[in-house]
């Protein structure tokens, strides 16, 4: 099959593999950040269609990760190590969750 694409193999298999690879880490990102979403999280997700989270990290937030959050989500305020969001959609927050960069999400009581 690929001697047929002639000069267009290379081409053609490079641009396959690129999409195995951006489809396999997104696919990777939704499965683990679905892993990684406490049970209290969806729980409260379920109950009210989005909830108020802490975002935890290992290191001090720098601008790309509060331009990221403040992307698909409200970002309410930050302290140390913390981001603490309100009204995030079940999306949104597997996707949070799926960053390598998060250390992990909890439930947030912002009233």
């Amino acid at each position: 099959m690929w001697a047929r694409l002639g000069p267009w193999r290379v081409p053609v298999i490079a641009t396959f593999a690129l999409g195995l690879l951006l489809g396999g880490q997104s696919l990777a990102e939704f499965f683990y950040g679905a892993a990684r979403v406490p049970p209290a999280v969806s729980a409260e997700v379920a109950k009210s269609g989005s909830a108020d989270i802490a975002v935890h990290l290992d290191f001090t937030p720098e601008s790309f990760n509060l331009t990221y959050l403040s992307a698909v989500g409200n970002i309410a305020q930050t302290s140390g190590d913390t981001i603490y969001m309100v009204g995030v959609k079940g999306a949104a927050i597997r996707a949070i969750a799926g960053q390598y960069w998060v250390a992990g999400v909890s439930v947030w009581h912002a009233h």
